[in-house]
């Protein structure tokens, strides 16, 4: 009778622990929050669009072309929002740096490959080839943004080939590219600048009272700019080729954590 009583008892408690668990386990999934299960439905997918002049092979080395490679949203409720912002950033960033209005990509790459046919018929003998790379991509993504990636390389004759970055930081919540003034706080320039100087000086071996034009750049201090991304770590201040020191120099990253830029910019809206 005893170990009759005692195998009711245990039943009973295995069946209250494993209701627990369930109910517990509904909970947590109920009060996941908003954000992150729109984060969590958002993937992405690649695609690719390639000009080249009379068909000829990007990969001999010896041909003519324009190439785009960059990520779109497959799924996730901003989709169509988020793909229509970003390819028309891609579209002024890829063209001339007055242009305005974004055109689609397969025209952009028509009038590439027009202008070098046009070049050439015009010269005569012209036989060096042209090329332009663009490269748009996902580099970080959090509930409430994602940090997309846009790099161009490009040679329409010259010296040497010509390069350029940006950055978009786009609000899942608002469906909008967001501003310098949405993410660093007003007044807070003068400071972060420091910060970024700072940090450059240690990254190039100098003493805080040397000035940045002893390992080249072309002023003794570095001012903030626009473009910049939101990544895990903080914000990523970019500087391209003649922003602030030569073309053989190259580009400038400089990277600012959270704890260093503490209450200099608007954490709220991107954290």
């Amino acid at each position: 009778m005893k170990t009759l009583s005692f195998l009711i008892i245990s039943l009973f408690l295995i069946t209250a622990i494993g209701c627990t668990r369930k109910n517990t386990e509904i909970t947590e999934k109920k009060e996941k929050p908003a954000e992150t299960q729109m984060k969590d439905s958002i993937s992405f997918e690649k695609k690719s669009l390639v000009r080249s002049y009379n068909g000829c092979n990007p990969d001999t080395g010896e041909c003519t072309y324009i190439k785009f490679d960059y990520e779109l949203m497959k799924s996730g409720e901003p989709m169509s929002n988020f793909n229509q912002i970003i390819l028309d950033s891609i579209s002024r960033f890829s063209g001339p740096s007055d242009t305005q209005v974004a055109q689609p990509l397969e025209k952009i790459a028509d009038k590439f490959i027009e202008g070098y046919k046009a070049f050439t018929k015009e010269t005569g003998d012209y036989e060096i080839p042209w090329f332009v790379e663009i490269i748009g991509k996902v580099i970080y993504q959090n509930a409430k943004i994602i940090t997309y990636q846009v790099s161009k390389i490009e040679f329409e004759g010259g010296a040497h080939p010509n390069s350029l970055l940006d950055y978009y930081i786009y609000s899942i919540p608002e469906k909008r590219i967001l501003k310098a003034s949405d993410i660093i706080k007003a007044g807070s320039e003068e400071k972060i600048s420091e910060l970024i100087t700072k940090k450059l000086k240690q990254m190039k071996n100098l003493r805080e009272n040397e000035s940045l034009e002893k390992a080249g750049y072309s002023e003794k201090s570095v001012k903030i700019n626009d473009t910049f991304a939101v990544i895990k770590e903080g914000l990523e201040f970019y500087y391209n080729n003649y922003e602030i020191a030569p073309y053989a120099l190259g580009p400038t990253a400089v990277q600012l954590t959270w704890e260093e830029l503490g209450d200099l910019i608007l954490q709220s809206g991107i954290k």
